[in-house]
């Protein structure tokens, strides 16, 4: 799994810059593989590989030589030059494998384990290690949490916020909270799904969705808030708030309703 480089060069330069990064990517993992092993692309920024014949500690000493080949190139585009680094999880593939799902499922489980300690390094699966366990349960969710935004599963509530003071406030003051729908309908709380969301970068997807509904909903009924005063309060992730892109996408948005900002707050 590169670490979030895609994504960035594609933000930054344009989507054919990002894919010339993953021809050149592949190019620099095949020069290291040995000729009987196989290379494929899983989709987005990942990639797997399929060593044959292969015991555990030559798999690390490979891994390794990978990590080290990515991390010494350099990506130019344009004027642009780009590092990178790869996270690398290892699963061992033996009579007991219970098939090709399974195994990826556990590389990926062992890549998000190696990403949390500091990324750019390599961890082996092993199956009675605690913190394999709970990131299969974290990749799971992660899963989920792709679906629900593809599939628009999120809903909004919206809840006053009122003043203690006697004095009357100049308009309605509502913050905006989130819910996820289940597959079966089901409100699910924030709370079963935010931490996972922060560990694993998808709270800015969720924070633009919610601005995206947000400032749908302003423009459907921009009537009655402009002559109520009323102001809708945003909760922002701390990821969001570092994404240097998140100030450009909310003015974009705001933009498109063409009524201003003054009724957004975050």
């Amino acid at each position: 799994m590169l670490a979030s480089i895609l994504e960035i060069v594609n933000d930054s330069c344009g989507h054919v810059a990002g894919d010339e990064l993953l021809r050149q990517v592949t190019s620099v993992i095949r020069r290291v593989m040995r000729s009987i092993d196989v290379l494929a692309r899983n989709g987005g920024d990942e990639f797997g590989i399929l060593l044959s014949r292969c015991p555990v500690e030559a798999a690390q000493r490979l891994a390794n030589s990978i990590r080290e080949a990515v991390q010494d190139f350099r990506f130019a585009w344009e004027g642009h030059s780009f590092s990178l680094g790869v996270s690398i999880g290892l699963v061992g593939v033996d009579a007991e494998s219970l098939g090709v799902e399974q195994v990826l499922s556990l590389a990926d489980t062992a890549c998000y384990v190696a990403k949390d300690a500091g990324r750019n390094r390599v961890h082996i699966y092993h199956p009675d290690e605690d913190e394999i366990q709970m990131r299969r349960g974290d990749v799971r969710w992660v899963a989920r949490l792709r679906h629900a935004l593809v599939e628009d599963r999120f809903t909004l509530y919206v809840l006053p916020i009122c003043t203690t003071l006697e004095a009357e406030a100049d308009g309605e003051y509502l913050e905006i909270r989130i819910r996820m729908l289940g597959d079966d309908g089901e409100i699910i709380m924030p709370g079963a799904f935010i931490t996972v969301a922060e560990r694993y970068d998808l709270m800015p997807a969720i924070d633009r969705w919610v601005i995206t509904q947000v400032c749908r909903q302003i423009e459907e009924l921009s009537a009655r808030f402009l002559s109520s005063g009323t102001r809708f309060f945003i909760n922002l992730s701390g990821h969001t708030l570092g994404d240097e892109r998140t100030l450009q996408f909310i003015q974009d948005k705001i933009g498109e309703i063409e009524l201003g900002g003054e009724l957004l707050c975050f």
